[in-house]
């Protein structure tokens, strides 16, 4: 399966590179990069953050145009684009994920909200 995953941070690209092992895996932190590798390639898990700057954990204004936020409001428009995608929305901003679940929910079906702190607790091996 391919996988695309929209992150700035190293620690958790670490993460999703061991847990998707076997996957091919487009990785980016660049809102233009997705875009272009949404429309070059099809997908079966997309992962989207919101905040994909460091600037962007210290203040309440909005930068739409540089966050996950323009990356779903893209799939919101474009169905056609990997139609079958399951799209997980892992950010920790809740306003920002609850933004980007209402654009998703424009155009899109197969798409959930799961912070990833619970990504990484469902991956869990069960001990």
């Amino acid at each position: 399966m391919r996988v695309l995953i929209v992150e700035d941070e190293e620690s958790r690209l670490r993460w999703f590179r061991a847990n998707l092992i076997g996957s091919v895996v487009d990785e980016t932190k660049l809102v233009g990069k997705a875009i272009e590798l949404l429309q070059e390639n099809d997908y079966g898990q997309i992962f989207l953050d919101h905040d994909l700057k460091y600037e962007h954990y210290a203040t309440n204004e909005r930068d739409d145009e540089n966050t996950g936020y323009a990356v779903a409001q893209f799939l919101a428009d474009r169905p056609d684009l990997s139609p079958n995608a399951q799209i997980i929305v892992h950010s920790l901003n809740p306003s920002g994920s609850h933004r980007m679940i209402c654009e998703l929910h424009r155009g899109r079906r197969n798409y959930r909200k799961i912070p990833f702190i619970q990504l990484k607790e469902i991956a869990k091996p069960n001990r």
